[in-house]
């Protein structure tokens, strides 16, 4: 992950805040880098000064001097050289240090989003939350408080996923490239053994009182974050192909849909001519 000290004490602040840990020497380190950044001293002005102070030795007026002539010199690509060059070594430093406890705040809050999927999941066992409101009236009051806490659930696993994934990169698992979303099914779901193109379009539907959890769930999908050495990425699902085949009259095309598992194709049989899209 690029980024920058800031960026990333931000990033384990929030992990923290979650239930997360640091360091001693990770705090240290991230105090010495507030330190710098808000740095307000101008050479010039503790030459000035230092001029009238009978206490100042010769060499640190020296000193002063010699800074007071590189900060006139210096313009802002100079500075930023400096500053890059001292982020660098902080950034790397605080890299090395987080690495003492990554892997334990990566569990933390895999344990957190799995009591919140399990909380989520016993509600909609419990009863659908896109049940109607009006068959709540007379339902039982175990099954009216899932259909009322299933949206909070939903939405504190999704308010979630950002630290979850955050933990998962830090704790050193690869950001496929191109679609995020790929490491995110794998950070959060198990769709084994169900159609692929089926889960993607389950995952990017959030119109529901439960987002994409409760069509996840309507699936078959176990909701859970894996263990660090289980993390994989899902991969999307291949393009619907467009194919011919014979037909009473000519050729007819019809869409194909690699990802079935059956191989079956989405179109008619042939013989029965909804939907064709050409003919010949």
């Amino acid at each position: 992950m690029k980024s920058t000290p800031a960026a990333f004490i931000d990033q384990v602040a929030t992990i923290v805040e979650n239930g997360g840990t640091t360091t001693t020497k990770f705090e240290a380190l991230t105090k010495r880098w507030d330190t710098f950044a808000n740095l307000e001293f101008s050479a010039q002005d503790a030459l000035n000064k230092a001029v009238f102070d009978p206490k100042v030795k010769p060499e640190e007026l020296a000193q002063l001097h010699a800074l007071a002539i590189a900060a006139a010199g210096s313009n802002s690509v100079t500075e930023a050289t400096v500053r890059n060059s001292v982020a660098a070594e902080i950034l790397a430093a605080l890299r090395v240090e987080y690495r003492t406890v990554a892997e334990a705040n990566y569990e933390a809050m895999r344990t957190r989003f799995n009591e919140l999927a399990e909380q989520l999941t016993n509600a909609l066992d419990t009863v659908d939350s896109e049940a109607s409101p009006e068959h709540m009236v007379k339902a039982d009051s175990d099954t009216r408080t899932a259909w009322a806490d299933a949206p909070a659930h939903a939405h504190q696993l999704s308010a979630l996923l950002p630290t979850l994934h955050t933990a998962a990169l830090l704790a050193g698992t690869t950001q496929p490239s191109g679609h995020a979303d790929k490491l995110l099914i794998g950070l959060t779901t198990n769709a084994e053994g169900l159609h692929r193109r089926r889960v993607w379009e389950a995952w990017t539907n959030t119109t529901g009182r439960a987002l994409q959890w409760r069509e996840l769930w309507k699936l078959g999908a176990t909701i859970e974050a894996p263990a660090l050495e289980s993390i994989k990425t899902y991969r999307e699902p291949k393009p619907m192909e467009t194919r011919a085949e014979r037909a009473d009259y000519g050729i007819r095309q019809f869409e194909y849909d690699p990802e079935d598992d059956e191989g079956k194709k989405t179109f008619p049989e042939a013989g029965d001519t909804r939907g064709a899209v050409s003919s010949i």
